[in-house]
């Protein structure tokens, strides 16, 4: 099976978007012509969520901002095929630059020495029974293990969400299908470490991640002014580091 060139993203609304992912919006549009761009609010998302889950989306509808985020990715891949890629992404070279379509998915790996692919962005064709794996044990993770409260102590809240349905239950996936050594670099990597040992050089990076965090619990109180300035700020690191 072949990935379908279509680009999924997702956001509250259009309206909702800050300067940094409007510009890398369409940023994914110039640079992909060839590439059908979809764009899916929340509430447009969870209707594919909805039909894909059955009984299952009234407990879906409960679970926590992060986890439907996470959920509504896999049901979109899942049913239309393509490339998933977080809004706060500002991509820097096309996709066909790297990203085979002839395969029935493309993970991406983590810089650094760690054994981890990305869950910011990925691809796989329609269908593709490795999404719905995740989400099933995204599922169980999330019915079996208590959520602990994000105000007493948001570390540990963040290790639960990345275990019970974040880049970790991703990954416990993620292995059974592919091999790390086969995964593309550079596609979600940090300028800050540019070059250093296990990073991608900045001359090979995909993708500038901004990682706004909205999901988290320290970031679910930014006020929009605070934020709008944070992703002018960020695109002014763009402009500086790649010239563009």
């Amino acid at each position: 099976m072949a990935i379908d060139k279509n680009i999924i993203q997702m956001h509250k609304g259009y309206s909702s978007l800050g300067p940094f992912e409007r510009v890398s919006l369409e940023r994914w549009k110039l640079l992909n012509p060839g590439w059908n761009y979809m764009f899916f609010s929340n509430d447009k998302g969870d209707a594919v969520v909805a039909e894909l889950l059955g009984e299952r989306y009234d407990t879906y509808r409960k679970l926590h901002f992060g986890a439907r985020n996470n959920i509504r990715r896999l049901a979109l891949l899942f049913k239309l095929g393509g490339i998933y890629a977080d809004i706060d992404m500002y991509p820097l070279v096309p996709l066909d630059d790297y990203v085979p379509t002839d395969k029935e998915r493309v993970l991406f790996s983590c810089d650094g020495d760690r054994n981890l692919f990305h869950n910011s962005i990925l691809a796989s064709s329609a269908g593709d029974p490795m999404t719905m794996d995740i989400i099933n044990l995204a599922f169980d993770r999330l019915t079996t293990r208590p959520q602990p409260h994000a105000t007493n102590n948001h570390s540990e809240w963040k290790d639960w969400h990345f275990n019970a349905c974040g880049v970790h239950c991703f990954n416990d996936v993620y292995h059974m299908y592919e091999k790390l050594g086969d995964a593309v670099a550079g596609a979600d990597s940090d300028p800050n470490y540019a070059g250093q040992d296990g990073y991608t050089p900045l001359e090979e990076m995909k993708n500038y991640h901004m990682k706004t965090g909205c999901w988290t619990p320290e970031s679910s109180g930014v006020r929009a002014g605070e934020m709008h300035l944070r992703q002018m700020m960020e695109l002014d690191k763009v402009k500086e580091r790649f010239g563009i």
